[in-house]
């Protein structure tokens, strides 16, 4: 199709024999294991087309890849490609960088809309640039001087890289960055194909190498159908790698989502690269694994997901008078239910997920034993949590702590429990890891309930939703420190 391109654009008339041309082409590209000569391959074609070779990728993409909004509506005619981009707008990344020249993960429902980050076509090449200097490329009907005396902006890629305190960094994903690093469609003359395309983005492009290793450095990057054969991404990885090489923190870069790696791969590339590799044999399993990976990022990422047709009952009975302490425990009560409203408000996962995939979980605020019983045997969810919340000074278990447990673990409750047995928490406080001070050797009381009961005990509301979300605790960091980004 590129050759018909190029006898519309008259380019057998500057010396290139085109059938010849051609048949070089396609046995350089016969051998797919061979990365080498495609680059090989896209510079002969480059040499005879010129930027005839960008229009015509920008055309044959525009007019064969649609756009993600469109693949979304037609979910009988791509279910594969709409679940994966369901998911690239859902999970949480702070960016998106993508090697992809079209434009599927354009999910605007109005076309090159003004704020959508890829119909914007934010790339290392686009004429935007450090201020004060001049971009290679020249706007139509401007000169090269002109464009130098411009009061131009930095790259838009660079705020990437530099701390924003005031901007929310979990926002609609509509406004997350996605950066097109080898070009878009949209600017076919940004569009990197050959070496001397490469050569250019590296060497006369400001501050895209170091941006680069910022990213690398500082996020934590998930790589999805990425074949890491791009020789000067690898190489600013290992430059990264050797700069990590005396530092104490954690030298892992980042994850790949990557079918059919063998051990020896995943063993070389968490230790000499960076990465760690999430892999599966495709001729066992199919490639529907990726998916799940990306389900299992979601729920552990975000709150809604893993609630998602869940039921949470706050168990708030009034305090009997042997165990009677403070209110303090209605401070953690008001502070989750807050939370929980906050969560359904606000998840995106529920506006972007089609019905059958993620429904909204259910708020209970219960008093009374009956109340939590009658609530469990309704078939209106699939999971269940019941939060209890001990009192400041506590030594032992209030009796209807332990009538709960009784009644949850009976079998013949006839709770709903097809699915996914109740989930309990208890939420106290750090002194509920000690034994009382007039009494060292008592049992703590966050001890009681996890070796007698068996029920998991949480100090702080962090590990309350890290438990929402089955993350091990001390695994979890602060969002604040780490972050998500996608190398598409």
């Amino acid at each position: 199709e590129y050759m018909g391109s190029a006898r519309n654009y008259h380019t057998e008339s500057k010396g290139y024999d085109m059938g010849q041309l051609k048949e070089e082409v396609k046995r350089l590209v016969t051998n797919p294991t061979d990365h080498s000569n495609y680059e090989l391959a896209a510079q002969l074609l480059e040499d005879a087309l010129k930027e005839n070779l960008q229009k015509s990728m920008a055309r044959i993409l525009k007019d064969n890849v649609p756009l993600g909004d469109k693949v979304r509506e037609s979910r009988d005619k791509y279910p594969v490609m709409a679940a994966r981009l369901d998911y690239m707008q859902s999970i949480h990344f702070m960016a998106v960088l993508t090697t992809n020249y079209s434009q599927e993960l354009c999910c605007c429902k109005v076309p090159r809309s003004p704020g959508c980050p890829v119909c914007n076509a934010k790339t290392p090449l686009s004429s935007v640039t450090v201020k004060g200097k001049a971009s290679t490329l020249v706007p139509e009907g401007e000169t090269t001087k002109e464009v130098q005396t411009k009061e131009m902006q930095e790259p838009p890629y660079l705020d990437l890289v530099r701390p924003q305190p005031h901007v929310d960094r979990w926002a609609d994903a509509g406004a997350r960055p996605t950066i097109q690093i080898h070009g878009s469609v949209d600017q076919p003359e940004t569009i990197v194909l050959s070496r001397e395309g490469y050569r250019k983005l590296l060497h006369e492009r400001p501050n895209y190498l170091a941006f680069l290793k910022c990213i690398m450095m500082s996020r934590t990057i998930l790589y999805v159908g990425f074949s890491f054969t791009d020789d000067y991404l690898n190489e600013v990885r290992s430059d990264v790698m050797s700069m990590k090489k005396y530092s104490p923190s954690v030298k892992t870069l980042a994850y790949a989502i990557i079918n059919d790696k063998t051990s020896s791969h995943c063993a070389y590339y968490a230790k000499h690269e960076g990465v760690k590799f999430l892999t599966w044999r495709s001729k066992t399993y199919g490639f529907g694994v990726m998916d799940r990976y990306l389900d299992s990022i979601l729920r552990m990422t975000d709150l809604g997901a893993a609630l998602s047709n869940a039921k949470v009952i706050l168990f708030t009975p009034p305090s009997d008078d042997e165990n009677s302490g403070s209110i303090g425990a209605n401070g953690n009560l008001l502070r989750l239910q807050l939370d929980l409203d906050l969560e359904l408000r606000k998840c995106r996962t529920y506006k972007i997920m089609p019905n059958d995939y993620f429904q909204k979980f259910t708020l209970v605020r219960a008093s009374i034993l009956s109340e939590v019983e009658r609530n469990l045997k309704r078939p209106d969810f699939l999971q269940s949590w019941v939060i209890i919340f001990a009192e400041p000074g506590w030594r032992t278990i209030p009796a209807l702590h332990r009538e709960l447990l009784s009644f949850l673990w009976h079998p013949h409750a006839m709770l709903n429990t097809t699915m996914y047995p109740t989930m309990l928490l208890v939420w106290g406080t750090e002194e509920h890891r000690e034994p009382p001070a007039d009494q060292p050797h008592m049992l703590p009381l966050s001890e009681q309930y996890e070796r007698h009961l068996h029920v998991c005990f949480c100090t702080s509301r962090e590990e309350i939703l890290s438990r929402f979300r089955r993350v091990p605790f001390d695994n979890v960091c602060d969002e604040q420190d780490v972050e998500q980004s996608d190398e598409e």
